[in-house]
């Protein structure tokens, strides 16, 4: 579906940028000419940017800041990959609403991936098809998130909850960014942490809490 609307926004940018009035005084040539020249303009700035490698690119807005090349390393899926790239090819073709809603599930992969370091991603700790609130009771039942920090993811998917069910689909630049630093959040502050812990843990399962006073 995202294909086909990417290749409609295109026709009808080729449709519009083709629209021009051929005066009775303007000859034909002079018509194709002034029409090539604006097409080519248009494309010379529309692809100036260059494509994603790694599928990223070099913007501010994009891996520098967010740490995306990092991540996509440290976590080393090719599905988690895939999915962080196809959510940055359409933020950089403006889809904002279709990049919101999959940077939720990148958020999502990043907490269960988080868990799985642990060892604690059975049906009894997170259930059959966890949601947030699955993910947050985990990692609170084994002292792995404090009140702030799930306050910070909250923030983070309450962007994307109000972009997919409650609006028609308008959304900006800022609602990205705001994601992508729940991305790079949920990554620096539980991914790594439980990496650490898997790499000086081996084939261990992290245990239980005391519960103890």
């Amino acid at each position: 579906m995202d294909y086909r609307l990417n290749n409609i926004c295109r026709t009808l940018d080729v449709i519009k940028n083709s629209i021009s009035t051929l005066s009775i005084a303007m000859s034909v040539q002079i018509w194709i000419d002034q029409w090539f020249n604006r097409e080519f303009n248009h494309a010379k700035q529309h692809f100036s940017t260059a494509p994603i490698n790694l599928k990223f690119n070099k913007l501010g807005l994009h891996s520098q800041k967010f740490k995306l090349e990092e991540i996509a390393r440290a976590v080393d899926d090719p599905q988690f990959t895939r999915e962080l790239e196809e959510c940055m090819k359409v933020f950089e073709q403006e889809y904002y609403y279709p990049a919101a809603a999959g940077l939720g599930g990148v958020m999502e992969s990043l907490l269960y991936k988080a868990l799985e370091n642990y060892k604690r991603t059975s049906n009894k700790v997170l259930g059959s098809d966890p949601t947030l609130l699955d993910y947050l009771g985990a990692l609170k039942r084994f002292n792995l998130i404090d009140r702030r920090q799930s306050n910070r993811i909250r923030s983070a998917f309450t962007i994307r909850n109000s972009i997919s069910h409650y609006n028609p689909g308008f959304t900006e630049v800022s609602d990205i960014e705001a994601m992508l630093h729940g991305v790079e959040n949920i990554y620096t502050t539980l991914y790594l942490p439980s990496l650490r812990w898997k790499e000086s843990h081996p084939n261990q399962q992290l245990p239980e809490p005391s519960r103890q006073n």
